[in-house]
């Protein structure tokens, strides 16, 4: 005996159907992109922004020291000078910003002797030109007093991460809990 077994035809999509549910994927899609991903960078940007404001207020009321002030007020200088010197936002990057950090580095090294986090004294000095930029924006203020603005907030990333001023917390990448 041949057993046959009966098929049943092919379900066929209609175009009608098709374009539905390509319809219904890409408006899924749409919706998903500005629901989970949309605010989380409006969120990030606001709190960068935030937090680089609140980063210059404070940086305004710290006094740039005695000894640090002309080599801080020449590293600022060198590198406006070197801005104006380089268009390319690569080339600032890779030689301005760069020589900026590593003078700063060093120069601290050379004169502060105490355990720095570095990273963290990294990420803040690399906003301090933004600093000179906010100040600029100011009414009544000059270059010299945005070349002090910006000195003031190296001197506030001197005594937050590389003179002690502050402790590893949950908030910085380097705690960890010993449990």
């Amino acid at each position: 005996m041949d057993k046959k077994e009966k098929r049943l035809p092919p379900v066929r999509i209609t175009k009608r159907a098709f374009g539905i549910l390509f319809v219904s994927g890409l408006i899924c899609a749409l919706v998903y992109g500005y629901q989970y991903k949309g605010h989380r960078q409006d969120n990030y940007d606001k709190k960068a922004i935030e937090s680089s404001l609140e980063k210059y207020e404070l940086a305004k009321k710290t006094e740039v020291s005695e000894q640090l002030r002309d080599p801080i007020f020449k590293i600022i200088q060198d590198r406006k000078d070197c801005y104006s010197s380089q268009v390319a936002y690569s080339e600032r990057n890779n030689t301005c910003k760069r020589a900026y950090t590593n003078i700063i580095v060093q120069l601290a090294r050379d004169t502060i002797k105490s355990a720095p986090m570095r990273g963290l004294f990294i990420r803040c000095i690399r906003e301090c030109p933004i600093a000179g930029s906010l100040c600029n924006g100011e009414p009544g203020t000059n270059e010299q007093d945005c070349i002090k603005t910006e000195a003031r907030c190296i001197e506030f990333c001197l005594d937050n991460y590389w003179r002690g001023g502050a402790f590893p917390d949950e908030n910085n990448f380097i705690y960890k809990k010993n449990n």
